[in-house]
């Protein structure tokens, strides 16, 4: 009987991180008693995995980056010690900006196997689909005539989550269609009847800042293509605007978006004008302006490295202008731009947006460099979508958004051609096997 070398234990230690992420991911939302476990215990051998190569890896910008969050975070957090001890943690908490690094371990997982990152994204859009029937009121969330979070979060959450898979679905099509050459008519009509069933779930959730982050997303791919003279091809406008049609079908049946819409005109106008205080705060474009200017004060107090990670709250539950309603109701701004400048000041978002750039530029390149349309066209809509969402909802900082935006930068990563310079032959004979 042969023994057990120290590659062969590395190279099994690595498959069965890699099914565990697998596995975690299917069931993190759809079924979390246990899908959120599994998914702790792939972060902890992920992490040991990363630690083994450390030596190799510590230079990446992305390893740094994480180093300098672990210290602006601290630094953030005794800052409020020392002048508003009452909000602040009896211990720093890592975990806010340290969440944006799921990416890491989760592409170092995957590997430089090809297969991977595709078999990650269809079992996370598997699970999410299984969501709304597991956690949610199931059939009747879409039949009711009412807006629904269908089991998560609430509805911003999932309409991001679905969004996001719409894109995906979409700018995919082909691969799912090239994947199964001998059953191509059953492939076509599953990925039809999951598209519509993410236009509906879309719909349904009724996000102004999705529905602002799409369409900001195909104008700028679509700027894109024009700028280098090349022309949509007719089925890509066709299936667009076929979805355009169909989401605004599902809106009207699903709820009344005009009129929705409309309350917020006074807004926009008082707004427009430079008249915040007469803004009304019984509409939610009118509450999360209120609170984004006294989250604005308080980033004024600390600029650059904020009040720690209670200072989103600090500035609402402080607040002297705010009604008591709202600062009992509310606990963050909605935005996850401006809490991070009050939580952890300008080094706090400039890390964040260094971060986003680094992923997106990564990603890119390595799509021209091998010729991948269809991820480079992808992470431009997506990329476009995320950025405006998070303008009106802190998607950063919850677990949809983390997921997220962890998943789907991984597999990009992945997809590209990116290895993180972390990328070893036992780690891609642990995939081939």
């Amino acid at each position: 009987m042969t023994s057990l070398t120290g590659s062969d234990f590395k190279r099994y230690f690595h498959l069965v991180s890699l099914y565990l992420l697998y596995f975690g991911a299917f069931l993190y939302f759809a079924g979390p008693a246990i899908g959120r476990p599994v998914f702790e215990l792939f972060l902890i051998t992920g992490a040991l995995s990363l630690i083994w190569h450390l030596p190799r890896i510590w230079r990446n910008p992305v390893v740094l980056l994480l180093g300098a969050s672990i210290l602006i975070q601290i630094a953030s957090w005794m800052y409020c010690q020392q002048n508003f001890a009452q909000y602040a943690a009896s211990n720093p908490d890592l975990k806010r900006l340290g969440h944006l690094f799921l990416f890491l371990p989760v592409a170092w997982v995957l590997g430089a196997n090809n297969r991977s990152p595709w078999v990650l994204a269809v079992l996370f859009f598997a699970g999410l689909c299984i969501t709304p029937f597991s956690m949610g009121d199931g059939a009747s969330d879409f039949f009711d005539g009412q807006r629904s979070d269908f089991g998560y979060r609430n509805a911003q959450h999932v309409a991001m989550v679905f969004a996001v898979s719409l894109v995906a679905l979409v700018v995919f099509r082909k691969r799912v269609l090239d994947g199964f050459p001998s059953a191509k008519t059953w492939a076509s009509a599953l990925l039809a009847a999951a598209i519509i069933y993410a236009v509906l779930i879309v719909a349904i959730a009724n996000t102004r800042g999705i529905f602002l982050g799409l369409a900001a997303g195909l104008l700028v791919a679509g700027a894109g293509m024009l700028l280098k003279n090349k022309k949509p091809k007719k089925r890509d406008v066709l299936v667009t605007a076929v979805l355009a049609i169909v989401m605004a079908m599902s809106l009207s049946l699903t709820s009344n978006p005009v009129s929705n819409w409309l309350r917020e005109v006074d807004t926009v106008k008082s707004l427009v004008s430079g008249d915040v205080s007469n803004i009304p705060n019984d509409t939610s474009s009118g509450i999360r302006i209120h609170t984004w200017v006294e989250g604005w004060k308080w980033f004024g107090q600390s600029p650059w490295i904020g009040w720690g990670q209670n200072g989103k709250n600090m500035a609402i539950k402080e607040s002297t202008a705010l009604p008591e309603a709202i600062r009992n109701e509310f606990g963050h701004l909605h935005n996850s731009y401006l809490e991070t400048l009050v939580n952890n000041g300008l080094l706090g978002l400039s890390l964040i947006l260094a971060l986003h750039a680094w992923v997106g530029t990564a990603v890119i390149k390595g799509c021209r460099r091998r010729g991948i349309k269809d991820v480079q066209v992808f992470t431009t809509v997506v990329g476009v979508l995320w950025l405006i969402a998070n303008c009106f909802e802190s998607y950063m900082f919850y677990r949809s958004g983390v997921m997220m935006f962890g998943i789907v930068s991984a597999s990009l990563l992945t997809a590209s051609g990116y290895d993180f310079g972390l990328s070893s032959p036992v780690a891609r004979d642990a995939h081939e096997s």
